[in-house]
């Protein structure tokens, strides 16, 4: 059965760590996150406000996240855009959505070694849903417009 665009999300859903890459002064960089999906079809993650992460977002949005499933061959690519949340009510909601995947991040005054955290939102602009059981047979690869 060929996966729909529900299938992406449902797997996006269904994991919670990727790894981000953004763009640094010197170049690409990356790193993992903990990340939830919203309702409205964003992505959120939390990060300190000191972060290369966090400022390298506020220089340039644009943004890569992968997601890959350990036990099974399938693995999720998007490119999109990220912000900053400012809306204090849509941060509480990622910092409760976050806090359920890792309690260190369930709230928004909580302070570690890198500062304050701060919520971050993501719009996916491009996802592609990759199934690498199935890319023997030149199959395998779907991208889902949005």
């Amino acid at each position: 059965m060929q996966p729909t665009r529900a299938t992406a999300w449902r797997f996006l859903k269904d994991n919670h760590i990727a790894v981000l890459a953004t763009q640094g002064r010197l170049g690409p960089s990356s790193s993992p996150v903990f990340y939830g999906v919203t309702d409205n079809k964003t992505l959120c993650f939390v990060t300190g406000d000191s972060t290369s992460k966090h400022k390298e977002i506020i220089a340039n949005m644009h943004i890569a996240l992968s997601v890959v499933d350990s036990k099974n061959p399938i693995a999720v690519n998007l490119i999109g855009e990220a912000r900053v949340v400012k809306d204090p009510a849509v941060e509480v909601q990622i910092f409760k959505l976050i806090g359920k995947i890792n309690p260190e991040y369930a709230h928004p005054s909580t302070k570690h070694n890198r500062g304050k955290f701060v919520a971050i939102e993501i719009t996916p602009l491009y996802i592609q849903y990759t199934d690498y059981s199935s890319r023997r047979d030149g199959r395998g690869v779907y991208v889902f417009d949005l």
